[in-house]
């Protein structure tokens, strides 16, 4: 590596000095100009020298980067392997970062290719590098750089490379000098001899990325092999446990839940691998299932006339769909909230009517002609009270029995009822090819927090002990 002239590393820690002061002064835009017109090309030179002497001379036509918010390590990474292609992998996050990173670095549309992936699937991430090895044919002239990018598209990809044997880099720095950069000079390429060594710690945070998305599947399965190849297996273990208890619970499988649970609690007496207040928040869950396992053991009608039960089934419902909501999945949230409205009715029915929306039988004459004249008016044709009821005919029942304590008190709160369960009706989970979004999911909740509200009053107390914790 050749020397620096002194002059030239004066200049430039001179504006280093410049730079931290401009952005202590809350002069950020100017601190980004001078930090990216006279301090990142000089990182970028000594970046090139240095990696000269980590790659030998050798020669990549291809390069694979894992994308993520930074541009200023994939431009350091290709203007030291200078490839002929470059193929980004990306998420719908990270996209705008490949044309920062393309501009920098003078490319053409037909040197780049943009390959989208799952941020918290490394299995699609492992696919799309195997599908670019397949067309290129091999691995002889392909580099992969895991900088940048989620734990788990730096996971997959390690993986994949490792499997297919191409040469992994990665640009090291020291990260949080200022403006979200790195120190400048500490930039230094580095290639994994031996990538396997970095698979342990990375599975687990990978695991740990998975479940706190509420993938508990897929961290389950990152755990279990960490515990099977011995890899700090009291941790790997009880998170493997954790996920799965967590995994049956979001199944509303809440025996099988409390089960695991148990195994958890126990793990974490005898190895504390939690903050307290987190195991204390796991001991108030595993109560919360001894109520709620009791939905596979009795009869549903006959707890609904519990309001201690009804209100921990509720809650549970509502915690569910938000988890659906973080996961973007607005159709399963809605229906969620869907489930919430009619059980809310049929709860009502068994404990002040005594009618099991199961099985209805004894409603008295006057209701039953006030459910047929209900039914004209909302489908233009009259209608029989059906020995099941679904959420439209329960409400209706209610309203028809006289009960305006429910919260539906009116033909015009009927009609807004029908109204908002279409969204639940339409959807593509359900009846149709419609897909609902983030404006319905919230639509749905509005509607209907105050139902939940009427029957749990201390609905944000409750709500807490059904969250789930994040590692």
């Amino acid at each position: 590596m050749s020397e620096r002239a002194p002059d030239s590393s004066r200049q430039l820690k001179e504006f280093e000095r410049r730079v931290v002061e401009l952005e202590a002064q809350g002069r950020r835009e100017e601190a980004l100009r001078i930090y990216a017109e006279r301090v990142f090309p000089e990182v970028r030179k000594r970046f090139v020298e240095q990696a000269h002497d980590v790659l030998h001379g050798k020669k990549y036509q291809y390069l694979i980067l894992t994308t993520g918010m930074t541009p200023e390590p994939l431009v350091l990474s290709l203007s030291a392997f200078k490839p002929r292609r470059a193929y980004f992998l990306y998420t719908g996050g990270s996209e705008k970062t490949i044309d920062q990173v393309a501009e920098a670095c003078g490319l053409r549309i037909r040197d780049v290719e943009r390959k989208r992936v799952s941020p918290s699937d490394a299995r699609d991430v492992y696919k799309a590098v195997k599908d670019i090895v397949e067309e290129l044919g091999g691995v002889a002239k392909l580099a992969i750089d895991i900088t940048g990018g989620t734990k788990v598209m730096v996971g997959g990809c390690s993986m994949a490379a490792a499997l297919l044997r191409a040469d992994i880099f990665y640009v090291e720095s020291e990260f949080g000098w200022c403006l979200g950069k790195s120190r400048p000079g500490s930039e230094r390429l580095v290639k994994l001899e031996n990538p396997y060594e970095v698979f342990g710690d990375l599975d687990m945070e990978i695991g740990v990325e998975l479940f706190n998305k509420h993938a508990y599947t897929g961290a389950r399965g990152v755990f279990n092999r960490l515990a099977k190849n011995g890899i700090d297996e009291p941790r790997s273990r009880t998170f493997c446990l954790l996920s799965e208890a967590y995994e049956c619970w979001d199944r509303f499988n809440y025996r099988e839940a409390r089960s695991k649970m148990e195994d958890v609690l126990r793990r974490l007496k005898n190895t504390p691998l939690l903050a307290q207040e987190k195991v204390h928040a796991l001991e108030a869950q595993a109560s919360i299932l001894d109520t709620l396992k009791r939905n596979q053991k009795e009869n549903l009608s006959k707890l609904l006339r519990d309001e201690k039960f009804t209100a921990y089934l509720i809650c549970d419902l509502y915690a569910n769909a938000l988890r659906r909501e973080g996961q973007g999945r607005y159709d399963d949230g809605i229906i969620r909230l869907y489930r919430i409205l009619e059980l809310i009715s049929q709860s009502r029915l068994a404990r002040v009517h005594g009618i099991d929306a199961g099985s209805v039988k004894g409603v008295p004459p006057e209701a039953v002609e006030r459910f047929a004249e209900l039914n004209a008016e909302l489908y233009e044709g009259r209608k029989g009270v059906p020995k099941k009821l679904a959420l439209m005919d329960g409400w209706t029942l209610l309203l028809s029995l006289g009960d305006r304590e429910s919260g539906i008190g009116s033909l015009e709160e009927l009609k807004a009822l029908k109204d908002i369960a279409q969204r639940r009706n339409l959807s593509m989970v359900e009846h149709s090819n419609e897909t609902r979004d983030r404006k319905d999911f919230h639509e749905f909740v509005a509607f209907t927090l105050p139902f939940i509200r009427r029957e749990i009053p201390d609905l944000e107390e409750r709500l807490a002990g059904h969250r789930f914790i994040e590692l």
